[in-house]
């Protein structure tokens, strides 16, 4: 019995990671159900026995990826000294992921989901950038960053790191984004760092 539920959770992230390589390759609206099928190489019976439909697929993909980045996010706050170690070992992360797994990226900040996902929260809204608020207020009351508004701080942090990425999963930037953080770090610090960085 255990043997199948884990080919059964084998066989959904093998179409989940079907579904995100053709998202980010086709689009969401330029994907049909038979397109996943085939690219996840299942039956289009074994699709629909975990998925009513193409929505479900994105939005099971959409919680999963922000499940993921939720979890990264949690964990740099609260194992890190201090909330600019805990952003900057994001920022690795997230450079990383970049290199790794730009699909996922891609997906997350890239894709317009109201469109296809309405009733989902936009990321900028999410469980990460509520976790990310929240101590951006707890490092500002602490002197760590300079007094401001928490979403200013948190855009101002990620804001560039974010647009580095997107040129990465565009093509657009050749050398690897890791050979960037230590200017970009500095440039946010500059904007952004109270007493203790």
């Amino acid at each position: 019995m255990q043997q199948k539920s884990g080919q059964q959770k084998r066989s959904r992230e093998e179409i989940l990671t079907a579904t995100l390589r053709l998202f980010s390759a086709k689009g969401y609206f330029s994907t049909s159900m038979q397109d996943i099928r085939q690219e996840a190489g299942v039956s289009i019976g074994a699709i629909y026995h975990y998925f009513t439909n193409k929505e479900e697929i994105a939005a099971a993909l959409y919680d999963s990826l922000l499940e993921q980045m939720t979890e990264r996010t949690r964990h740099f706050l609260t194992t890190q000294k201090s909330f600019a170690a805990a952003c900057q070992a994001l920022i690795r992360h997230l450079f990383a992921m970049a290199e790794e797994n730009p699909q996922a990226l891609q997906f997350l900040l890239y894709a317009r989901h109201r469109e296809f996902l309405p009733a989902k929260s936009p990321i900028c809204t999410a469980k990460p950038f509520a976790l990310l608020l929240a101590a951006a207020q707890e490092a500002m009351t602490a002197g760590e960053m300079r007094p401001m508004q928490p979403v200013v701080l948190v855009t101002t942090i990620f804001g560039s790191s974010f647009r580095l990425i997107l040129l990465k999963v565009d093509g657009v930037m050749e050398r690897p984004l890791a050979d960037f953080f230590e200017e970009t770090w500095d440039c946010v610090w500059r904007a952004v760092g109270g007493g203790n960085g």
